[in-house]
């Protein structure tokens, strides 16, 4: 009997020890967030060759404590492809955050709400990604590579993914595939009832299409100068690589009222004429664009300083209005943007900042460096400055010129006053008769007054 009172007490201490071990594990875990979701997701593959991931977001809170943020991820190995993200709920944007899952191999988007989401309280969100490189070009076709459907942390009671595709496309589904075609259009569809959490696997499916041109803009530059009096003169250049299949022709987008529109490549113009236009397309010299060859070219064009210029202060304070980018339809991995200033402009204001700033004896340049801009990065520019106009633009030697003419003016003025100051002084017709009169009477009475003294010294 002793023994096995022994045995108890033994068996009990263990477990006391055991609980003692893990009690502050306990004290200190956090209770579990519960919440339910549901996404409804929608993809757009551009004629451009870029993706846009669309996601509507309903989340309820089924637990008993405040929800900060949810994280909607993607396999990692499409990090690189990532170029553009944001998100908002009720028209205010949210602040998302990114971290990577090594262990799941999942690169998380944690949507941070801006008010906590409550108890038994539903939040509806929008969230938009765009992806660069998920289509890839083969012989007779492209081939689409991306997830079937958002990684999630909690399992979703479903999850509903739709793929659009260009207007053209013929799609060639696998034979496995759980996604199936709506009609005769171009679209693919597949509803998860449920999607289950931390869900990775890969859709790659084959398509052609006609419409579609792929271009990779390796480099891209765009010279801005405010020193014309009346316009804005403005240059784009663009270094490209086609992936894809041929292209005869680049359309670039342009500011609005484009005009003295001309294209030059390395060896000179390559258009007779300019154009006008908010659009233009570019052709090499010789032919078209065939696969895998690259293309540089130089758009060359004006725009009226009254569509993006305003003087807002009579004392010569103005407010530049501009987009860097022009929203072009395609990714362009690194843009170059330079603003040039006449020399003697003073900056009041600018809403971004330039990577640097470059000044010498005419003008001042503002130098900005972008990377992975897409048609959604809102690139617009605006500067407020002061600049008094005529003197402070002169540039050195028309000083020169300037100080000479004055003077040669000054020494001509002088010459002719001096030339003025010598000349008699025109009189009346009666002043100059009176003068005479007096004068011829004058010269007779000292005519009669030498006669007179000549007699007495005669008579001598």
């Amino acid at each position: 009997m002793k023994r096995n009172f022994k045995c108890i007490n033994l068996a009990f201490m263990i477990l006391l020890i055991l609980a003692l071990a893990y009690l502050p594990t306990f004290i200190n875990a956090t209770p579990q967030q519960n919440y339910e979701i549901k996404v409804n997701r929608m993809i757009f593959i551009s004629d451009w060759g870029l993706t846009a991931v669309n996601d509507t977001v309903t989340i309820i809170n089924t637990g008993v404590e405040e929800l900060q943020s949810v994280n909607i991820g993607f396999p990692n190995l499409y990090l690189n492809n990532l170029k553009y993200y944001n998100a908002n709920l009720q028209g205010e944007p949210l602040t998302i955050e990114k971290k990577i899952d090594e262990s799941k191999e999942i690169y998380w988007l944690s949507y941070i709400f801006p008010q906590p989401l409550k108890p038994k309280e539903t939040y509806n969100f929008s969230s938009l990604t765009v992806f660069a490189g998920l289509i890839r070009f083969q012989r007779g076709g492209y081939t689409y590579s991306f997830a079937e459907a958002p990684a999630l942390e909690k399992q979703a009671e479903l999850c509903n993914v739709t793929i659009f595709f260009p207007a053209d496309a013929s799609i060639f589904l696998p034979e496995n595939s759980t996604f199936k075609r709506i009609g005769k259009e171009p679209i693919v569809n597949h509803a998860f009832t449920p999607l289950m959490p931390y869900y990775t696997k890969i859709l790659l499916l084959n398509f052609s299409s006609v419409t579609l041109q792929l271009l990779d803009i390796y480099w891209s530059e765009r010279i801005i100068s405010l020193e014309s009096s009346d316009k804005i003169k403005v240059s784009d250049t663009f270094s490209i690589h086609n992936p894809g299949i041929l292209i005869a022709a680049v359309k670039v987008r342009l500011p609005k009222g484009a005009t003295k529109i001309m294209a030059y490549d390395y060896a000179g113009p390559l258009w007779n004429d300019e154009r006008t236009g908010d659009e233009a397309a570019v052709s090499p010299r010789f032919g078209d664009i065939r696969s895998n060859e690259n293309f540089t070219f130089k758009l060359t064009y004006e725009l009226d300083r009254k569509n993006f210029i305003k003087q807002i202060d009579w004392r010569g304070i103005y407010l530049f209005n501009f987009n860097f980018s022009s929203k072009q339809p395609w990714l362009i991995d690194n843009l170059t943007v330079k603003v040039i200033l006449p020399k003697g402009c003073e900056i009041q204001d600018l809403n971004v900042k330039p990577e640097k700033t470059v000044e010498t004896s005419y003008q001042k340049i503002l130098v900005y460096s972008f990377n992975g801009v897409t048609p959604l990065h809102d690139l617009k520019f605006a500067l407020k400055y002061r600049y008094s106009g005529l003197w402070v633009s002169i540039k050195p030697l028309e000083w020169i010129l300037i100080i000479e003419a004055a003077i040669f003016v000054f020494a001509v003025v002088a010459r002719g006053r001096k030339i003025a100051l010598t000349q008699a002084a025109p009189a009346p017709i009666d002043v100059i008769s009176k003068f005479v009169e007096l004068y011829d009477e004058k010269m007779f009475h000292e005519k009669e007054l030498s006669e007179i003294e000549e007699t007495k010294l005669r008579k001598t």
